[in-house]
């Protein structure tokens, strides 16, 4: 569901249990928060990145953080570098959550990196909380800002290409492997993975213009989509197994069922999957995995991010909610 920004206390159920948010040297890291009473709430998990502590906007946004919800904070210490110093802290912090009542929780998914937010819904999954949980999503009004077209750039460089800690999959050596790639505006990542993984089939999503959150980020999207298809057919051995496909990614359910729709066209391999879009179609691959084990969930570490212009908040937001979601584990 699409709504204001500005009417995002009216569609909660408040006062929330639980709010758990990531500050980013991204200003849309403060968008959801902003809007939310302090005193409508009783607990705030504020996940911070020991990276990027030394960057102002970093530093300025999760002290912002912490400050407009004072003594109800507790900050969790994530890294970009150290999965399992992430995984240990959030799981640490869910833990201390109490299990007698029905928490209502809203989590925003904004500005978590992919794997931080993967990691943090396997956990989830398994803490045996009970909760009633509300997503929200802050898009970007524009990415790399400032630049235009081919100049935009997110990230640049990778330096290491990983399985996201919980989603190992059940890779066989003796099938094929299919990598199925959500891409979004880091060309590169996308085709470090290609190189690293050698799969015998890519599937390269494109988010569906209808399910875009806009229509300038879908025709930036295509831009680096067919960065990636020119990459691929450029290097013969692979150039016969790339499928295209399209996703939503504004609908978590909606991109599992493409991501599923895909998996089926290869029964059989082993199933590899890199979410590169929105935060959302991110959930919708988590969501996919948690149902099948045998697929890997897998992430590109970047270098370099475009921290000085990486995006500007836009003024709506998504909510959606996964019922039943801590039931099915």
């Amino acid at each position: 569901m699409k709504i204001s920004l500005t009417d995002l206390p009216n569609h909660l159920e408040l006062p929330l249990d639980v709010f758990i948010c990531s500050a980013s040297f991204e200003d849309r890291c403060k968008s959801a928060a902003e809007k939310i009473d302090p005193s409508r709430v009783t607990r705030v998990l504020v996940c911070e990145y020991q990276d990027f502590e030394s960057v102002a906007t970093e530093a300025a946004n999760a002290a912002w953080l912490r400050s407009r919800f004072a003594n109800k904070v507790r900050r969790v210490i994530l890294s970009t570098n150290k999965p399992l110093l992430t995984a240990d802290n959030l799981s640490n912090a869910l833990d201390d959550l109490p299990k007698a009542q029905c928490l209502n929780m809203m989590i925003d998914i904004s500005t978590f990196t992919h794997e931080a937010l993967l990691i943090l819904l396997k956990l989830l999954r398994q803490s045996g909380l009970s909760a009633k949980i509300k997503f929200v999503y802050t898009g970007a009004r524009e990415y790399s800002i400032g630049l235009q077209g081919n100049e935009k750039w997110l990230s640049k460089g990778i330096d290491d290409v990983r399985s996201v800690l919980g989603y190992p999959g059940e890779l066989a050596p003796s099938k094929k492997l299919h990598l199925i790639i959500l891409a979004g505006f880091e060309s590169e990542r996308a085709e470090k993975l290609i190189e690293a993984y050698e799969p015998a089939v890519v599937s390269l999503g494109l988010g569906e213009r209808e399910a875009s959150i806009s229509e300038d980020h879908h025709d930036l999207n295509s831009v680096f989509h067919q960065r990636v298809v020119d990459f691929c057919t450029s290097i013969s051995a692979r150039s016969a197994g790339i499928r295209n496909f399209e996703f939503s990614c504004i609908d978590p359910i909606e991109a599992k069922v493409a991501i599923e729709r895909q998996i089926a066209e290869y029964p059989g391999y082993n199933v590899i999957i890199a979410p590169l879009n929105t935060k959302i179609s991110t959930v919708g691959a988590a969501l996919a995995a948690l149902e099948r084990p045998s697929i890997q969930l897998c992430y590109s570490h970047p270098l370099q991010y475009n921290i000085s212009g990486y995006s500007s908040p836009d003024e709506n937001c998504r909510l959606f909610d996964l019922p039943d979601f801590l039931t099915k584990e």
